[in-house]
């Protein structure tokens, strides 16, 4: 009896020791996924998301002992429920939306994205204001953002219908079913390029906008707790060049070549990522050169164009500032202004290399938002959220 005793005792500590393997083994599994039609960023190869955003994850995970399963889990919505769940751990690159931010963390951004306006050649309009597009019918993937100010604007005056994939957007295009389609301008070459469309659509060279990519993690993953770490990381490889060789890599895998009969009006090559920059006068690629010349210029410009002024109406005015959060005024030249009306306040986060404008004194402040996602100094949020 004694022996068979000991032989059950022993039989339990050895079920005991697997069973507490295994777990540290599944802590040490993360599972990253992403946009299966976002190349050179995203993409999908089998049963793999492979790309600049993969690569970067895996990158900064392993170096934290932690292994990283890239996988395929679906179309971009169906990701994205699986990253609100805790299914997924990690996106590979995501937009910043308040939607995406109730379910997970943001890491500092690593990388710009040019929005384009996809279009049929023999169908051209004219387009250098979010406002050109209203009573056009326009075409996006589902699950798609664009960052939160243009989403907050399709809801809003676009009618945009919503497909599965971009061939079905790039078939409606080519079919007339529609007057543009919404896409980041690499991905959208490449897959011009795929599907041979070349010489039916093209881009046209004035962006809707230009967003930050993020590393993002499920608020319900385990992993959270890391997203320090991961900042840090994201900061050395970009200091150090690695995350631009991860680019030049993928672009050269995926990008078409560029070509330069699609100059504009100021002969900026719309097709290789410049615009114009009437700053500086000058073409530039706005991810690789800075458009603007100080943080209120740039803030200045973006509420211009978020509410369709000249940006000589709108008046910027920092009242608090640091290297990386502003606080201020902003007010409209006489004539835009309502009677008796007045300026407002604003603030601003810098995210990566670009100045984003948190709050711009329309509608209620978010101050628990604004302080725990963008962790705004005390004396900065002074007569905001006193």
């Amino acid at each position: 009896m004694t022996k068979f005793k000991h032989f059950f005792v022993l039989l339990s500590v050895v079920f005991a020791i697997i069973a507490l393997s295994g777990c540290g083994l599944n802590k040490k599994s993360l599972v990253a996924s992403g946009h299966p039609e976002w190349e050179p960023i995203m993409s999908q190869s089998g049963d793999k998301i492979v790309g600049v955003g993969p690569e970067l994850v895996e990158k900064i995970f392993n170096q934290l002992g932690i292994k990283v399963n890239s996988n395929f889990t679906g179309a971009w919505d169906v990701v994205q429920a699986k990253a609100r769940t805790g299914e997924v751990d990690v996106l590979a690159a995501a937009y910043k939306t308040d939607e995406r931010e109730t379910y997970m963390d943001y890491s500092v951004a690593y990388i710009k994205d040019p929005i384009a306006v996809f279009i049929n050649k023999k169908n051209k309009f004219s387009y250098a204001k979010w406002d050109d597009l209203i009573n056009k019918k326009g075409v996006a993937t589902i699950g798609d953002s664009y960052g939160q100010e243009f989403d907050d604007y399709i809801k809003n005056k676009l009618a945009v219908a919503r497909v599965e994939t971009t061939k079905q957007a790039f078939d409606m295009l080519a079919e007339n079913q529609a007057d543009y389609f919404l896409y980041a301008l690499y991905s959208g070459n490449s897959e011009i390029k795929k599907q041979n469309y070349g010489d039916k659509i093209e881009a046209l060279p004035e962006y809707v906008s230009t967003e930050n990519f993020y590393i993002t993690i499920s608020k319900k993953s385990p992993y959270a707790k890391y997203l320090a770490q991961v900042n840090e990381l994201i900061e050395k490889y970009k200091a150090d060049g690695t995350i631009d060789a991860l680019v030049k890599k993928y672009q050269e895998d995926n990008t078409p070549p560029l070509v330069g009969g699609d100059r504009d009006e100021h002969g900026c090559i719309g097709s290789a990522g410049y615009q114009w920059c009437e700053v500086k006068n000058k073409c530039l690629r706005i991810w690789e050169e800075a458009c603007y010349e100080r943080a209120e210029q740039e803030i200045q410009y973006r509420l211009a164009r978020k509410y369709n002024k000249p940006a000589a109406d709108v008046t910027i005015t920092a009242t608090r500032k640091s290297d990386d959060y502003m606080a201020g005024k902003v007010s409209f030249a006489a004539k835009d202004l309502p009677a008796g009306g007045a300026g407002g306040l604003f603030l601003a986060a810098k995210q990566g290399n670009m100045w984003e404008l948190v709050y711009d004194g329309n509608g209620s402040i978010d101050c628990e938002k604004i302080k725990t996602n963008y962790h705004f100094p005390g004396e900065m949020l002074i007569g905001f959220c006193d």
